[in-house]
């Protein structure tokens, strides 16, 4: 789901759209921008690994559904914003 968001992300930069959470200067390096996900990644698998072994075994479902939630629901938007280019002559 992380790799969705930074392809989501990518294409919407591609469209004309501003990313508004992050910073631009992380959002428009390649690596930080990796970087950035795969830390959300890890934090996720981190705390979801800390919740299972205090034995909250429901925290960490809800944790990781959580998660895949948010962050889907944020591939979604971003895939369903409006392009800012204008369309090419001839083209709708």
């Amino acid at each position: 789901m992380r790799g969705m968001d930074y392809a989501s992300t990518r294409n919407f930069q591609a469209r004309g759209r501003q990313e508004i959470l992050i910073p631009d200067d992380v959002v428009n390096n390649s690596a930080a921008f990796a970087c950035l996900e795969a830390a959300g990644t890890m934090t996720s698998v981190g705390l979801s690994y800390l919740l299972h072994r205090t034995g909250h075994h429901k925290l960490e479902r809800w944790l990781s559904i959580g998660h895949v939630g948010v962050t889907g629901f944020g591939v979604v938007r971003n895939y369903s914003l409006e392009s800012k280019h204008k369309p090419a002559a001839g083209h709708p």
